[in-house]
């Protein structure tokens, strides 16, 4: 094998989609690849590649709601990216000898972020071309309303952008820390009390380290 595509499950991927990924990933040192990620319910962009915001633990999509058929510079969208998204990566396998694995720590959320923001000397690059449909929120409940994302989405996002932040940015975590927390209350003044419990919680999780699955969602054990 030469590359591995990851995709969420909740994704379509448009038949020539692979065909460009790695037609893009030949072209220059690019260690991973990543797709036009069209939202399926509105066909608009949910981005092209990602921005990560250190100073709130935040990322930032590029290309964000403009239409599925926009027509973006390449060159721009690349040197802005810092992320490829992790619905759609194309990644070559010196990059993963070279860099190694996705960071399970995570479990989930951040490690997409984490994986390219290890990437050396390798670029990140962008095939246009590569359309991926995305069902978004299918496969955990990330949904957009802070009411009905599920409480695993919830808890594993607010954990995951304080470890990332701990790893790469550790000079700047306190206050990371402080703004992160006041951002939980967005759960709260949406009316999402239930999920701003939440938000604290993993907050709370990520400033003490807490890796791997969450023990607070697994199942009971079995009656004997």
């Amino acid at each position: 094998w030469d590359a591995i595509w990851i995709l969420n499950p909740d994704t379509a991927p448009e038949p020539a989609a692979l065909k460009s990924l790695k037609a893009r990933a030949a072209q220059g040192s690019y260690g991973v690849v990543g797709s036009r990620i069209v939202l399926t319910h509105n066909q608009r962009i949910q981005m092209y590649g990602g921005r990560w915001r250190r100073w709130i633990a935040r990322g930032w999509n590029i290309g964000l709601g403009e239409p599925a058929s926009a027509t973006p510079d390449i060159a721009q969208v690349e040197a802005e990216m810092q992320y490829v998204c992790g619905a759609s990566m194309y990644v070559i396998r010196p990059f993963i000898e070279a860099v190694g694995p996705m960071e399970e720590g995570y479990f989930l959320y951040a490690e997409e972020v984490d994986w390219c923001l290890r990437r050396g000397s390798f670029r990140l690059g962008y095939a246009h071309e590569s359309i991926v449909h995305h069902h978004h929120g299918a496969t955990i409940g990330s949904n957009h309303s802070r009411k009905a994302r599920s409480s695993f989405s919830v808890f594993l996002d607010e954990r995951s952008k304080l470890l990332l932040t701990r790893r790469f940015y550790p000079g700047i975590f306190p206050l990371v820390a402080v703004s992160t927390l006041l951002l939980t209350t967005q759960y709260a003044a949406q009316g999402a009390y239930k999920n701003f419990g939440v938000a604290l919680a993993g907050w709370f999780s990520g400033l003490k380290g807490d890796t791997g699955f969450p023990a607070k969602f697994a199942p009971p054990p079995a009656r004997p």
